[in-house]
């Protein structure tokens, strides 16, 4: 239940039990106040009743002493007699009402009952005395007086006590009514008190179950999380540390198989025979193949990690294509495979990395040919998709095929479908990873058809323009040649400084340059590179990063700090490849940044263009 369903319920839980509380206090409040008015309004009718019998018996009696006195006329003695009848009526009536309201004071109904029996036998006794009397005759006027002289006294204190006793039973009652409504508001205050106290722990139960407990647990998460999330920081920056290091120490050695076998393979070294050409050429493919694994493993890390950034340009489709299928070309002609290539006319340009494009096109027209047995056919297709907005790059071969249930496990890194140690095809299972991801980059994706048996179709889409397909727009530099073209002749040898820490490297590169013509001057150090910068100035530059003592990025910023050298090119040789690496060499003021292994005429035709522009330079600035 979430914790605001919780808190509002409990909330109004609390606020029933107090609503309850309060009108049951409320209730009986209202009860004693009831009572007590109505005691006082039986109270004060009481007393009326008695007060007003007092009255009527008093002037009865009042009227029985005017007949005695002035009952000679016999006018005024008829007035009298039916004046006293007409009080001693009222006086009756009053005690009988007087007496239905004595109900609840039994000694008070007691007195009003034995008033009421005195006042009926004062009534007899004075008509019984009234039969004596004559106006003319003394005589039995005194009679009459002695009969009935202090009957009275009785019936007026009975009235009296009754009087009293009702004032009495008032006070007593409303004492008692009085009691009973402080004794309702003490309890009423305890229990408003109690449910407050109550109400408040209750909420303060609620509140640290409903907030306290989420949030101790929600924090507890977090701080899990947070160790979890540093564990995996700690975990990824070994990786990344580990990828760099591993790749390091791999791709130095690679540098001189590489090189030397590229160097014995060109004849540079001496002449071959057909058995050591054969086995050059087979360490070269090899290493060759074991830097394209590595360079695979970078490439999964940093698509992994969000590290692969793209250099973004408009891609001529027809140069692309040319230069994905001049790299398989040989494969597919050992397997005598046929090849179909179908481009689109719209299709000119497409927005991306020209590297990663053609990285994408090499992995699966490479599958396409690893899966295709021998006079089978493969095929690049590129159709353009106006409305969509999509231009699609598609793969096919008549090869083995994909059964339909593996497909989600393809685009997986390091899945492969047959995974038994006696499977047909080699691979580590990163390449389809790589294109997915590489793919996406692009805001692309990759869509695979396939049937066991007939072979399979691989599509890359990538979002498409038709308005910037302009012949204009084309470069000659967005896709970069397989192999670097011809000789480049040099009027006079270029002064190289070569710095590198490793001696079978060092040696490699500077017996390379040297047959290539150049002036080579090898430095194992960052101390001994400054010291020969210094006289005579090179040309070029070749700097090693990793390097003990004083890094290649030191030794750099050592040597723009000289203006002499300032204007000298630098180029990182490297085999450092991880991301961030290269932005790191240009920072420290290289010029360039070139990764180990690489191919040998690819770094003479690199020193060649920066030798021809730094001569060109200095040319037009004698001019």
């Amino acid at each position: 239940m979430p914790i605001r369903t919780k808190l509002v319920l409990g909330l109004i839980a609390i606020l029933a039990l107090n609503l309850l509380a309060s009108l049951h206090g409320f209730h009986r409040l209202t009860q004693a106040a009831s009572r007590e008015a109505e005691i006082l309004e039986t109270s004060s009718h009481i007393l009326t009743l008695a007060l007003t019998a007092q009255v009527h018996f008093k002037k009865q009696v009042q009227e029985w002493k005017n007949i005695l006195l002035r009952g000679q006329d016999a006018e005024l003695r008829a007035r009298y007699v039916k004046q006293f009848e007409q009080e001693e009526r009222t006086t009756r009536a009053q005690l009988e009402r007087l007496v239905e309201l004595l109900q609840s004071n039994p000694e008070a109904r007691a007195e009003a009952e034995r008033f009421m029996e005195a006042h009926e036998r004062l009534g007899r006794e004075y008509r019984d005395a009234l039969t004596f009397y004559r106006p003319e005759d003394p005589a039995p006027q005194l009679e009459v007086d002695r009969r009935v002289r202090g009957i009275d006294r009785e019936p007026t204190d009975l009235l009296d006590r009754i009087v009293d006793s009702a004032l009495a039973h008032r006070e007593t009652t409303l004492a008692r009514v009085q009691l009973a409504a402080r004794q309702h508001q003490l309890w009423t205050l305890i229990i408003t008190g109690a449910l407050m106290s109550g109400t408040a722990l209750l909420l303060i139960w609620l509140v640290d179950r409903a907030i306290g407990r989420p949030i101790a647990t929600a924090t507890a998460v977090a701080r899990q999380m947070d160790h979890a999330n540093a564990e995996l920081a700690r975990a990824a920056q070994a990786k990344d540390e580990f990828l760099a290091a591993m790749s390091h120490e791999l791709r130095t050695p690679l540098t001189s198989i590489l090189g030397l076998s590229e160097t014995m393979g060109d004849g540079l070294l001496g002449p071959l025979s057909a058995q050591q050409e054969k086995a050059v050429r087979m360490v070269h493919e090899n290493g060759t193949h074991l830097l394209e694994l590595i360079n695979d493993i970078l490439d999964m890390s940093r698509v992994a990690s969000g590290q692969m950034h793209l250099r973004w340009d408009q891609v001529p489709v027809d140069q692309l294509c040319e230069a994905s299928l001049r790299l398989i070309g040989p494969a597919a002609k050992r397997k005598a495979l046929k090849v179909a290539v179908r481009i689109d006319p719209q299709a000119c340009l497409v927005r991306g990395d020209s590297r990663r494009l053609k990285q994408m096109l090499v992995n699966l027209l490479g599958n396409a040919v690893k899966f295709t047995p021998d006079g089978g056919s493969i095929g690049l297709d590129v159709q353009a998709d106006p409305e969509r907005g999509e231009l699609c790059f598609g793969i096919w071969d008549t090869g083995v095929g994909i059964p339909r249930e593996q497909f989600e496990r393809l685009f997986q890194p390091f899945v492969q479908l047959d995974s038994r140690p006696a499977r047909q095809y080699d691979g580590t299972g990163l390449g389809l990873a790589l294109v997915s991801g590489m793919a996406e980059l692009h805001q692309g994706r990759v869509q695979v058809e396939s049937e066991v048996g007939r072979g399979s179709r691989f599509e890359i889409r990538l979002p498409w323009d038709p308005a910037t397909q302009r012949a204009d727009r084309l470069r000659s530099d967005v896709v970069e040649p397989v192999e670097q073209g011809g000789e480049i002749g040099v009027c006079e040898p270029w002064r190289v400084l070569l710095v590198d820490d490793n001696p079978g490297n060092l040696e490699m590169f500077a017996t390379y340059l040297r047959i290539r013509g150049c002036e080579v001057r090898a430095a194992g150090c960052g101390q001994e590179a400054i010291a020969l910068a210094c006289a005579p100035r090179p040309d070029v530059i070749l700097m090693d990063v990793q390097m003990p003592g004083m890094d290649g990025l030191e030794t750099t910023r050592r040597l723009r700090s000289n203006p002499a050298l300032r204007a000298v090119p630098i180029i990182a040789l490297t085999a450092l490849a991880m991301p961030g690496d290269r932005e790191q060499c240009l920072d420290a003021g290289m010029d360039d940044y070139l990764t180990k292994p690489l191919g040998l005429k690819e770094l003479h035709a690199t020193v060649a263009q920066w030798v021809a522009r730094t001569r060109t330079a200095a040319a037009r600035a004698l001019s």
